[in-house]
């Protein structure tokens, strides 16, 4: 999990990602409806507003970059827990979606990944920490 951005940054070596050639109509139109919901809750996260991570729902998981600090995978309460942790560690915090990407499989259906970028105050500090490509 990354830190998002409010601002430009450089779009230049985002990933396109091509849809499976054996996925079928109903799995490409579910697989829309978690970009669409993600793509909501993002849209209100680049504003600062998390409020949404408490209704994530249990089957949620958070994959969090080898780089990051504790990282490692987290599921439900543990993922909510790590997310409430992580926003208020900041007195300022935006993220924003800058990629959403079809991780879906054969045994474990739509499942959506999303490339962030974060940008972040620290308490008594003016300057930001941002947070490219999800590598905080």
């Amino acid at each position: 999990m990354s830190r998002g951005v409010a601002g430009p940054y450089d779009r230049s070596d985002t990933r396109t990602v091509a849809p499976h050639p054996r996925t079928a109509d109903t799995r490409r139109a579910m697989s829309q409806e978690h970009v669409d919901a993600l793509r909501s809750a993002y849209e209100q996260f680049a504003r600062g507003d998390f409020s949404a991570y408490s209704e994530l729902p249990d089957d949620f998981e958070l994959v969090l970059a080898p780089e990051m600090p504790d990282a490692g995978s987290y599921r439900g309460d543990a993922a909510r827990r790590w997310l409430r942790s992580w926003v208020e560690s900041f007195e300022r915090l935006t993220v924003e979606a800058v990629e959403f990407i079809d991780a879906r499989d054969r045994d474990a259906g739509a499942q959506v990944m999303v490339e962030l970028l974060q940008r972040g105050w620290l308490a008594g500090s003016a300057d930001a920490v941002d947070c490219p490509r999800g590598l905080c």
